[in-house]
């Protein structure tokens, strides 16, 4: 079976959906390049948290207000960004992509794999394509309302990471994928994604590869507890700049 994500080139208001009670946390572990980055995403009274760990970048999506906010706690700075003007944005972008004169860039675009399967009884999901390979380890959401808030989590900060890093591009192809995860109530506790931004068939093409894992709980701990509180209190004294800026001056601390 062939698998093509649609772009979407008219930009229709949308709301993210409002969001229910429950309350729960992601445990995130990244490998790529050599490097581990580890973090924790907690789903709380209607905001969604993302914390780099430890004392990194931060970013909420408040759902009940339909904002979201990016802060540096090194910077002492903050943005914001609504969700219509994140799709918007995206939408550009992609269909920047779509024509340029670059063949990866065109995938990335509106992907088409060329091979995909997925086995029930291991939960294994896989996805294959001349340019990007994902291969996902799931297992079954036991309960509903979890799996809804994250599936929307996915969907937006996938486009946010693509918003903030265009050459991310995993991300954008990330998103598209959503639909398989819902449609089989699947939830993604281990992935490997390889890029071949020259595409598989060149002898000396690079290939770029990220495996990271995720652990789902109920529970939140005393540390994400106050992980909470800390980033409500940043939200209230960090100094707020518009997104360019606020790109511009992460940029400086890098280098």
């Amino acid at each position: 079976m062939k698998y093509c994500c649609f772009v979407v080139l008219l930009f229709v208001p949308l709301r993210v959906p409002m969001a229910v009670s429950q309350e729960f946390r992601v445990e995130n572990t990244v490998n790529s390049g050599g490097k581990t980055t580890k973090g924790v995403t907690v789903f709380k009274e209607g905001v969604i948290y993302d914390f780099i760990l430890p004392n990194g970048e931060i970013t909420l999506f408040d759902r009940n207000k339909q904002e979201f906010y990016i802060l540096d706690p090194a910077l002492r700075l903050q943005t914001s960004v609504k969700p219509d003007d994140l799709k918007q944005q995206v939408d550009e972008l992609q269909f920047m992509l779509e024509r340029v004169d670059s063949p990866f860039l065109n995938f990335v675009a509106s992907p088409a794999f060329d091979e995909t399967g997925y086995e029930p009884e291991s939960g294994l999901m896989v996805f294959r394509s001349l340019w990007l390979d994902y291969e996902f380890t799931t297992r079954v959401f036991d309960d509903q309302t979890i799996a809804k808030e994250y599936f929307d989590y996915l969907l937006w900060f996938s486009r946010l990471n693509f918003r903030l890093s265009p050459s991310a591009v995993s991300a954008l192809v990330r998103a598209g994928l959503n639909p398989y995860f819902e449609k089989n109530n699947r939830f993604p506790e281990k992935v490997t994604v390889k890029l071949y931004p020259k595409g598989k068939k060149v002898l000396s093409s690079t290939t770029i590869q990220a495996d990271s894992s995720h652990l789902i709980s109920k529970r939140l701990t005393d540390a994400e507890t106050s992980l909470l509180k800390q980033a409500e209190q940043y939200r209230q004294s960090f100094t707020a700049v518009p997104l360019d800026d606020y790109q511009k001056e992460m940029k400086k601390k890098i280098k």
